[in-house]
């Protein structure tokens, strides 16, 4: 158990952890990119468990961190998380690779390709800035706040 005043900050991601990101997936669908069209299979730690090093079995196994972070092991994934997960994956491995592409070069590249498979007709460029206008409408996860005050009253400065 962590010894709260051991803690000196918390550093936390934003976009999918502090802010949903509902309001993307809202506009995904208004431009054309139905979830039904999206949804894609995948294997992930979470759906196979002999891939786990510390548990035996699956149920167990549900517990692990998905390398598609939300799919709560149902063997697909929505058009919004794939796409965030590829954006992080890409954005990663930009990283490692010692190079740097902003987020939104990132999004705006798979949005596009998202597009062109869907089989979405129109002015492309229009329907990425209305997916990623999202962004605007974006809200706290409801657990966020109680969060950060519980953290500030400990004394715990937390950066994003």
């Amino acid at each position: 158990m962590t010894s709260w005043s051991s803690v000196k900050g918390i550093v936390c991601d934003v976009n999918g952890t502090i802010f949903s990101l509902k309001p993307l997936g809202e506009r995904m669908q208004q431009v054309g990119l139905q979830e039904s069209d999206l949804q894609v299979s995948h294997n992930c730690v979470c759906c196979h468990p002999w891939s786990c090093l510390h548990v035996a079995n699956k149920e167990a196994c549900r517990k692990c961190i998905c390398m598609l972070s939300t799919c709560l092991c149902n063997n697909y994934v929505t058009g919004l998380q794939l796409w965030f997960t590829t954006v992080l994956r890409d954005g990663l491995a930009t990283g490692a690779s010692g190079s740097f592409a902003p987020f939104k070069d990132i999004g705006v590249y798979h949005l596009h390709q998202m597009l062109r498979k869907a089989g979405i007709s129109g002015d492309h460029n229009k329907a990425v800035q209305t997916i990623l206008s999202g962004f605007d409408d974006a809200t706290c996860m409801a657990d966020v706040a109680p969060a950060f005050k519980q953290m500030h009253a400990k004394g715990i400065k937390v950066s994003q």
